[in-house]
């Protein structure tokens, strides 16, 4: 026996097979999702009656798809990974509204500039004294809360990804929110980019993209030694302006880009979420 037992409509996989078969009739049999995941019908229902301590990571993947429930990788990593159990990630999908406003609200500038002022002070002696030891608790849940939200956005399926980069120039992930009109898009390719290469690099970027944006912007700076080019602009979409937020660097003398997207609509509320996000770049 794993776990303890749990009511089926408070388990994760009963749910998301059920909310599943609101639209594919199939998978409102337990046998008949069972054969589609390739298991046994009773293993289905340890799995969703919490008979099992842990559910093999194969198997939620196929689950997470065939539901199309991305969150229960989140869900898996979370309660029951091992290795991943400690991180703040969320585990259920929520509504991109909600994601924004919890996100837009853990991000105010000036609670931002404190906590930092508060953690240089703090690491100064290089020891958390007793009286500091509530701040560094309440700066920890703080940025706990960033994470999280941020992992509400679910990874792009592939169909997706080659609509919207037909070109064969597909980034390595795309996390997307529930209408795809905000992206984090991360390029780890086999090409090869040394550090000092960086700037010459973004530059003949930035003369490609002027054929199609007005407005691009550059700015160059290092963390820890690496060279970090960072590049702004817009681009015209099919209805509507695109906000480009491009981040290039160097990790073992391979090219690695970030690339943050958003509808121009968007971009008055996001642009400090991909501030946020070029400044959690860190390097070993």
């Amino acid at each position: 026996m794993g776990r303890n037992p749990i009511k089926e409509n408070q388990n994760p996989y009963f749910r998301a097979r059920k909310q599943a078969a609101e639209w594919d009739a199939r998978l409102e049999s337990r046998e008949r999702a069972s054969e589609l995941i390739g298991i046994a019908a009773y293993t289905l229902a340890d799995y969703e009656l919490g008979n099992v301590k842990r559910v093999p990571a194969d198997k939620v993947l196929i689950m997470a798809d065939l539901y199309n429930a991305p969150w229960l990788l989140s869900n898996y990593c979370k309660n029951e990974c091992p290795i991943c159990g400690f991180l703040p990630l969320a585990t259920e999908e929520k509504n991109i509204c909600s994601v924004t406003v919890r996100l837009l609200k853990a991000l105010r500038e000036d609670e931002l500039e404190n906590m930092k002022n508060q953690l240089l002070e703090i690491s100064q002696d290089g020891k958390i004294r007793d009286d500091e030891v509530e701040a560094v608790r309440k700066i920890s849940e703080y940025l706990d809360g960033i994470a999280e939200v941020i992992s509400e956005f679910k990874i792009m399926s592939d169909e997706i990804v080659n609509v919207k980069y037909p070109n064969g120039n597909a980034p390595s992930l795309v996390y997307t929110n529930d209408k795809t009109t905000i992206n984090v898009a991360l390029v780890m390719n086999d090409v090869t980019m040394k550090n000092n290469q960086i700037e010459e690099y973004v530059k003949t970027m930035e003369s490609t993209y002027k054929n199609y944006s007005k407005d691009v912007k550059l700015n160059f700076w290092e963390r820890n030694n690496h060279k970090i080019g960072e590049m702004e602009f817009t681009t015209q979409g099919s209805d509507t302006e695109i906000y480009n937020h491009i981040i290039t660097f160097s990790v073992n003398d391979k090219l690695r880009l970030v690339n943050f997207n958003c509808t121009k609509e968007q971009m008055s509320e996001w642009r400090e979420v991909s501030k946020f996000i070029v400044d959690s770049i860190m390097f070993e």
